[in-house]
């Protein structure tokens, strides 16, 4: 058991140094993925150096039959108070010598900034992404004042220091991620109260 741990050790240091990724790495021997997946969550990490974020690939055939392990490792990083981003398409990404062109596009709704605009931004600190425009789109209602949303989210945006090109869509509210009409009202306020944080910051 440890000659393997040993050389997958060695087996991931490799993978890193190929892609240039700085960083530690490390062996958790559990007696499968599911358990070991789990257990590296809850552990990994101390203090300031706790990771707060877990990546893991897109789930394909969900459709089909429910992979309860899967779902398994889902609960267990929302009791961990993390982030979880699950990426599709991953084995598609370019590799980290490659420069890529084009829009980073960001629909914003639901999140109050945080995360969702951070992701974007260090995107656009690595060459690879570097040259690519950051969009951001945010969704109205039709009865809503869009010119004036747009301006606020320039504004919110200018404050968080992030250069990026601006959309409002509108759109007819139950069509609005074609969730439930409860739903929908409810990211669409959520999106609103982040933008009169920017316009009355002297409310909150």
């Amino acid at each position: 058991m440890y000659s393997e741990a040993q050389a997958a050790k060695l087996s991931l240091k490799r993978a890193m140094e190929e892609e240039k990724v700085k960083g530690f790495a490390d062996v958790l021997v559990a007696k499968d993925l599911t358990e070991g997946i789990c257990n590296l969550i809850q552990t990994a990490g101390l203090g300031g150096l706790k990771h707060n974020t877990v990546i893991m690939g897109w789930p394909y055939g969900w459709r089909q039959s429910a992979d309860e392990k899967q779902w398994r490792v889902f609960f267990t990083v929302s009791a961990s108070k993390n982030a979880l981003l699950v990426p599709k398409g991953i084995n598609l990404f370019p590799s980290s010598n490659d420069k890529v062109s084009g829009n980073i596009d960001v629909w914003w709704i639901v999140h109050d900034g945080g995360l969702l605009m951070l992701l974007p931004f260090l995107l656009k600190q690595h060459k690879t992404w570097k040259n690519c425009k950051l969009r951001i789109f945010t969704v109205a209602q039709l009865e809503d004042n869009s010119i004036q949303m747009k301006k606020d989210l320039a504004k919110f945006l200018y404050h968080l220091r992030i250069e990026a090109e601006v959309e409002v869509v509108e759109m007819v509210c139950f069509l609005i991620l074609g969730m439930a009409h409860f739903c929908c009202r409810h990211a669409y306020w959520y999106t609103v109260l982040c933008l009169t944080r920017c316009r009355f910051p002297f409310f909150y």
